[in-house]
């Protein structure tokens, strides 16, 4: 039993990780989406390439850790990886985030006009 309960906290706590990715890779593309690129532009492509990150991490978390059987602590646990996310971290992550986002445009907008 106490290797069974062993194994649902490791992969609770792994689905919280989870969710703290999917939070963090979103907010990723959201800063790209409105400090570099233009308002509304390649907003599809952002939200279909977050969802497919998501389908695989969500499928990768499910067959590897649970096999396929689910298990309402698995939601419990991405959920609250994602609410973490947003709450505590997401304020410290924003603003160096844009910094870096925008040093790397400069240096391939820069790379682009130097080939021209």
């Amino acid at each position: 039993m106490g290797i069974v309960v062993t194994a649902q906290g490791l992969a609770f706590l792994l689905a919280v990780a989870a969710g703290s990715f999917l939070a963090f890779f979103f907010h990723v593309l959201r800063v790209a989406r409105k400090q570099i690129f233009k308002a509304g532009q390649n907003t599809t492509l952002y939200d279909l390439i977050f969802w497919l990150v998501a389908i695989v991490v969500y499928t990768l978390l499910y067959f590897a850790y649970t096999h396929a059987i689910s298990h309402l602590y698995i939601l419990a646990g991405l959920l609250f990886g994602t609410v973490l996310y947003q709450t505590f971290i997401s304020r410290f992550v924003t603003l160096p985030l844009l910094h870096l986002l925008q040093s790397v445009s400069h240096f391939f907008r820069r790379k682009k006009v130097d080939e021209k």
